[in-house]
């Protein structure tokens, strides 16, 4: 599947209220690491069918931006229920995109939010640790 083009309109809908996780690409025009990544944005697209791929193009939805505190594109945030799970800012070749996308899998058997396998009480990433809710997003707990 194609990446969907996303802005101030429709974000809640094809975002924050889709079924399955999604990884939003906050690009630019002028960005030249932007058009760099933006190749390998639409192939993991393509290879992820379980997963929805957005851009959000930050010149022409700037509040989108400060919503998420981008400061630096290209930006990759990914959400899962609605909620922020992931981040990677600047491009990143596939295999690095991969391993941010590999905790959301269905297809890997396991009871770990992440679908990792490993010792029960150890977090094996950033999903799995303890998290507290703030108005910005969902955080690891201190």
């Amino acid at each position: 599947m194609a990446a969907i083009a996303v802005n101030s309109d429709n974000f809640q809908k094809v975002v924050l209220e889709s079924d399955k996780p999604v990884l939003v690409d906050f690009w630019a025009s002028w960005c030249g690491p932007c058009k760099m990544l933006s190749p390998v944005v639409e192939e993991l697209a393509e290879a992820h069918p379980e997963i929805a791929v957005a851009k959000v193009n930050v010149d022409e939805n700037p509040e989108l931006a400060m919503v998420y505190r981008i400061s630096a594109i290209p930006a990759l945030i990914l959400f899962r229920d609605g909620k922020v799970a992931k981040q990677s800012v600047g491009y990143q070749p596939r295999e690095a995109l991969e391993e941010l996308l590999k905790c959301w899998k269905p297809s890997r058997p396991s009871t770990r939010a992440c679908g990792s396998v490993g010792a029960p009480r150890t977090p094996c990433c950033w999903t799995c640790a303890p998290r507290r809710n703030t108005p910005q997003g969902t955080f690891p707990a201190a």
